[in-house]
Formats: C-alpha cells, sequence, structure tokens
C-alpha cells in the first residue's frame, strides 16, 4: 500500500467501511467487491453532496473505489479499497483488545492489591486476638465481609470478637449478614 492510501481520514475510513458487505477480507474480496453511491456516503457521514464530492474525489485519486462507467452516482470500492479498509478494521480490532486486555490486567492488580491488603490486615487481626488456633476462620470471614461490602474497620473488629470467642466460620457468616444488613 502506498504512503496516499496508508494516510486514510476518518471520514474516508467510514465511507469506506459504508461500502463493505462483509466481515472479512476474504469475504469481502471473493464478493468481486462492493459499491457505494452518493447516498450511502451522504447518510454514513451526515454531509452534502457537494463534500461527498470531494471526498470520493479523494479516494478515486488513492485508487481506493472507482467510478461506475454506467453511472458515476455509483462507485465500486477496489481491492486496494478493500484491503486499506480492512488494515483499518484489524487495526482498531487489535487496539480493542489490547485495551480490554490492559483493563482486566488492572482489575486483576487491583483486586489483588486490596486482597493483599485485607490479608495482611487480617494477619493484624490474627496477632491482636491472640489465638492461631482461629486464624484462617477469621481471615475468611474478614475477607467475605470485605468482599460482600463491609466497611473494613466495623467488619475487622466484628471477625475480632467473634474469634476470641471460638466461633466457628459459619457462626460469624450467619450473624455478620444480620448485623452488616447483607442480602
Amino acid at each position: 500500500m502506498t504512503d496516499s492510501k496508508a494516510n486514510l481520514t476518518v471520514n474516508e475510513i467510514k465511507a469506506l467501511k459504508a461500502c463493505l458487505n462483509y466481515e472479512s477480507r476474504e469475504d469481502q474480496l471473493a464478493d468481486n467487491y462492493s459499491n457505494g453511491c452518493m447516498e450511502v456516503f451522504k447518510e454514513a457521514l451526515s454531509w452534502t453532496d457537494r463534500q461527498v464530492s470531494g471526498l470520493v474525489s479523494s479516494l478515486v485519486q488513492k485508487e481506493l473505489i472507482q467510478l461506475d462507467r454506467g453511472c458515476p452516482e455509483i462507485f465500486w470500492i477496489t481491492e486496494e479499497g478493500v484491503n486499506a479498509v480492512f488494515d483499518v478494521i484489524e487495526s482498531e480490532a487489535s487496539i480493542s483488545s489490547s485495551s480490554q486486555t490492559q483493563t482486566i490486567l488492572k482489575d486483576r492488580a487491583d483486586f489483588i492489591e486490596n486482597h493483599a491488603v485485607v490479608m495482611s490486615m487480617a494477619v493484624e487481626l490474627n496477632v491482636q486476638s491472640g489465638t492461631t488456633v482461629f486464624y484462617d476462620t477469621g481471615r475468611r470471614a474478614l475477607l467475605a465481609l470485605v468482599a460482600l461490602g463491609a466497611p473494613y474497620a466495623e467488619a475487622k473488629e466484628f471477625v475480632g470478637d467473634c474469634v476470641e470467642g471460638y466461633k466457628t466460620l459459619d457462626q460469624i457468616m450467619a450473624e455478620a449478614l444480620q448485623v452488616f444488613d447483607i442480602k
């Protein structure tokens, strides 16, 4: 692809996308390409006839569309046009996928960081309660309560009292659901 074809404007991309009939490059190329017309471009871009004429001129110069010899109002997207627009579509999909992956990784990192804080606080709770027998029960209860939306400080105090009272996880959670009004 030449530089002029690689440098598509946002509106040229929208116009070329409006000509597509398929979601894959291979299917589009197998269809002997697709056509568009002034009305399709006007609708896709919300432009006037004059504006669309300028856009068509640019796309013809870049050899991304060609005018129908029998009806100049109709134009055909060329192989170069199909490839150019699918290069953009695939690039957009890659960027979107990368962005989604980054969001997922950030969410997981935040989740791990938040739970690491809760875990360290659970260890602190265990030390303060003076017992190691119910450490796991207290940790689980505290994690569950915070995950369910209970305020940490209140949950820590509540679980600390329960652990010191040697309550089981089931007992702690049953009581907590009522105390913190968790449904």
